[in-house]
């Protein structure tokens, strides 16, 4: 497993793993820690994120670690952002938020996700996350700052949504699966991938069937351009997907060059990059080949 930043309408970039990296945001981008699991994007879970001055400084569990610089200043009234995994999918970590404990480099604690037992370790000797995280009860929880948690609470109230909340050093958590934390996903998915169409590239006549897979983000819509028709598949729990050509397909290309195209919609409706390749399509047999009366006479 691999970690990469996917921000919209830039290149993604890949994380080094074990290594901390130093990252700066500017007015408009809007990024997400994602895992790269088989192939598929998935906001990253496992983390810890304190901030110790105006730097948001995020902590997963594989060793690696990213610092944003001057996060709570140039992202401040949502001018930028930052999403990590969530109990409801992505969480945007506002720069606008609450802090909660204190760690002991002078950080302070401002949100956590992931399998209790995996996050007390990451934590390590810290006296004040550690105490923080470590009221949360077992399974997979998420921390929140006290004001951050209270607010939540209302809003829940009002639309009648319940969750459990448990007291923690420095603030409040919300554990298990109803948290009602997470921040709404604005954020596209990344690119999806499209494997080398019939093993070469070139559709051939026996070949017209032939499946086109890929992977995109887990759940979400992709979107398969073929000449001048689009078709449309899932991407199931793994994040692979597959489209088997029909007939109508191969009419819609025609004989040649052709370029796919194909685009992921993620369950939140953010439609990411596309991704192409360049195939040939050739399913028409040659013409039968002549043969020169042989010997000048045929005898």
């Amino acid at each position: 497993m691999s970690k990469q930043i996917a921000i919209p309408q830039f290149p993604v970039q890949p994380l080094q793993a074990g290594q901390k990296q130093v990252i700066k945001l500017v007015k408009g981008q809007h990024a997400r820690v994602q895992d790269l699991i088989n192939g598929a994007a998935k906001d990253a879970s496992n983390v810890i994120a304190t901030k110790k001055g105006n730097d948001l400084n995020l902590k997963f569990a594989d060793g690696t670690e990213l610092l944003v610089d001057n996060y709570y200043v140039e992202c401040a009234d949502n001018a930028c952002s930052i999403v990590v995994g969530g109990d409801q999918g992505g969480f945007l970590i506002n720069a606008d938020g609450a802090v909660g404990a204190a760690a002991a480099d002078g950080s302070q604690l401002v949100y956590a996700f992931g399998e209790q037992t995996t996050l007390m370790a990451l934590a390590g000797a810290d006296a004040g996350i550690s105490g923080a995280l470590g009221s949360l009860g077992a399974g997979t929880v998420t921390y929140l700052p006290a004001s951050t948690v209270a607010a939540f609470t209302v809003a829940a109230a009002d639309i009648g949504l319940g969750f459990v909340v448990a007291m923690a050093a420095g603030g409040l958590a919300l554990v298990a699966a109803g948290g009602g934390g997470s921040a709404p996903d604005t954020i596209a998915p990344a690119a999806p991938t499209i494997n080398t169409v019939a093993g070469d590239g070139t559709i051939n006549a026996s070949e017209q069937r032939t499946a086109i897979t890929g992977t995109a983000e887990a759940g979400a819509t992709v979107k398969l351009t073929l000449g001048s028709v689009t078709r449309t598949v899932t991407a199931d729990g793994s994040g692979v997907w597959s489209y088997t050509l029909v007939e109508g397909d191969i009419t819609a290309m025609g004989q040649g060059a052709e370029t796919l195209s194909a685009t992921a919609t993620d369950a939140a409706g953010n439609v990411g990059l596309a991704a192409t390749q360049d195939i040939t399509v050739d399913t028409i047999a040659p013409a039968a080949p002549t043969i020169n009366t042989v010997a000048g006479d045929g005898t």
